[in-house]
């Protein structure tokens, strides 16, 4: 990460649940990350320490990301991320170069086909951790193997994202994500 200084990432995720924001944790405390924002369902934010303390933007609804965000990660149930795909992708075009992930163990890139459609390099990046508390669980990705799929431009963000951790990154193709994520 140190060797990282002049390339500081923009994150923004949408759904600050417990994988929302024990990732977002993670990485803020990795030091590599030049803003990190949510969106969120709920008018008032979370009591977490991105917030508390001021580390994180948090926005109640969804808005177009920022022109130079370089990843958006949709951190929401399996069921709702087709539903939250089609609602980012009605905020407009892609910022240029962006990523968009989900982080589901089972689910294709095939989900994010509104996003990729405006311009998204689309992904997913699945931490092999259980996350069970959205503060105590970012300690846990450190060092941790994360499964990443998707486009070739998706996977290197994701690689970078995941070195930021001392994680270990497990490339698993689209295809193979169900057997993948059984074996696990």
């Amino acid at each position: 990460a140190a060797g990282r200084a002049l390339m500081a990432d923009r994150v923004v995720f949408v759904g600050p649940g417990r994988t929302g924001l024990a990732l977002g944790y993670a990485m803020h405390q990795a030091g590599t990350l030049d803003s990190l924002t949510y969106y969120g369902r709920r008018p008032e934010r979370p009591a977490h320490p991105l917030f508390i303390e001021g580390h994180a933007r948090y926005c109640f609804g969804l808005e177009r990301p920022a022109q130079d965000t370089t990843a958006v990660f949709l951190t929401v149930p399996d069921d709702v991320l087709p539903t939250m795909a089609h609602a980012l992708s009605g905020q407009g075009a892609a910022p240029e170069g962006c990523a968009a992930f989900h982080c589901s163990g089972t689910l294709s890139t095939d989900v994010l086909a509104p996003l990729h459609t405006l311009g998204y390099h689309v992904g997913s990046l699945h931490p092999l951790q259980a996350l069970g508390h959205p503060v105590s669980s970012a300690e846990r990705l450190v060092g941790s193997w994360f499964a990443i799929s998707g486009e070739s431009e998706a996977a290197a963000v994701a690689r970078r994202l995941v070195a930021d951790l001392d994680g270990t990154p497990l490339m698993i193709p689209v295809s193979r994500r169900p057997l993948y994520h059984a074996s696990a």
